[in-house]
């Protein structure tokens, strides 16, 4: 009895210390939740894309690449300009800016378009298609929440089963086993 409850304690200790899956398929593509943003907006449904999840069209009849929006999320963009691209930001480098209010920003060029929203550490931006109204983009950025664990697990890769070493097959053991 003492064995079955010294076993049954240590798997309880093993469960503890697993990181869940969220956590683990982050740590897989080097990335933090707080670089995955989502957003919601009337006659458009999520999709998700590798790292991003784009808009779409709920009419179907809709052809979904001219419509479609990204959405992005940057972490530890310092604060300052609000016309301030991010870095990687290629798109639109040399289109005109406009700051709507402190922390929100326009950017029209000729074949896109995208709003820049920071949000604490964070800065979000949204890019569009031309098709897409400035309206729909704006709502889109300002609506723009971090992704729930569900959203992550839809849009983050699997972990990798073959990689895993014998401590973290007895950890999800012992997972399976206490709970």
């Amino acid at each position: 009895m003492l064995t079955l409850a010294a076993a049954y304690g240590l798997l309880t200790v093993l469960a503890a210390t697993t990181p869940d899956e969220v956590e683990s398929r982050l740590a897989a593509v080097h990335a933090t939740r707080n670089q995955y943003f989502v957003t919601q907006v009337d006659g458009l449904h999520p999709a998700p894309g590798l790292n991003l999840w784009y808009l779409e069209p709920d009419d179907p009849a809709a052809p979904p690449s001219p419509r479609a929006v990204s959405v992005y999320a940057y972490v530890d963009v310092p604060a300052g300009d609000d016309c301030a691209r991010a870095t990687g930001d290629t798109d639109l480098r040399d289109a005109p800016c406009t700051v709507e209010r402190p922390g929100l920003a326009y950017v029209a060029g000729q074949d896109w378009h995208e709003y820049y929203y920071r949000r604490g550490p964070v800065l979000v931006r949204v890019l569009g298609t031309r098709a897409v109204d400035r309206g729909i983009l704006r709502a889109a950025t300002l609506s723009a929440r971090p992704a729930t664990d569900d959203e992550l697990l839809t849009m983050l890769p699997p972990e990798p089963r073959h990689h895993r070493s014998f401590m973290a097959l007895l950890k999800g053991f012992a997972r399976s086993v206490v709970g």
